[in-house]
Parts: structure tokens; C-alpha cells; sequence
């Protein structure tokens, strides 16, 4: 999986790949919130920032486990990650 992760890190064609990828995650976690918020006052941004969010962070869980740094735990890091943008959850959804 790391040697995967690294490949895709080099070559554009894969990264565009993920890049679509990002964008099916980011379309149906604001599927998700939007249910929720979407109707409150400000529903539709505070949805789209937990989706950005959200993609946002698992990137950088994938990002550091591939590369090997140290604290690479993914079941400590998650929690971590949950816990950094948990300010941005809507609360109509916790």
C-alpha cells in the first residue's frame, strides 16, 4: 500500500484520479450534511466547510501514513483528525 501511495504521489494521471476522487467523497459527505442544514441560516456553507474538511483531513492521514513519519498509528491519527475538525461539524448533524 505505501509503494501504491507513493506511485500515485508521482504520477499526474493517478493524482487526477484522486483528484476526482476527492471530489465524490466532497459531493457525498455535503449529500449527508446538506440533509441536515441545508435549510438553517448559513446551512449550505457550514455544509460545504465540514465536507471540504472532512476530505481535506483524510488526505492528510493518507499523506503522512504513506509516507512512514513517525506517530503513524491510523486508528490514533483518525482520532486525532476527528477531534481537529470536530469545531466545524454542524451541530444539527452531531
Amino acid at each position: 500500500v505505501l509503494a501504491g501511495a507513493a506511485v500515485v504521489a508521482t504520477s499526474p494521471s493517478l493524482s487526477a484520479r484522486h483528484g476526482r476522487s476527492d471530489a465524490e467523497w466532497s459531493n457525498r459527505y455535503l449529500q449527508l450534511f446538506m440533509a441536515d442544514v441545508g435549510d438553517a441560516p448559513g446551512g449550505v456553507l457550514t455544509a460545504t466547510t465540514a465536507a471540504l474538511a472532512l476530505v481535506a483531513a483524510q488526505n492528510a492521514l493518507i499523506f503522512v501514513w504513506a509516507a512512514g513519519w513517525p506517530d503513524t498509528d491510523l486508528k490514533s491519527m483518525t482520532v486525532a483528525m476527528l477531534d481537529q475538525v470536530d469545531c466545524l461539524w454542524p451541530e444539527q448533524c452531531r
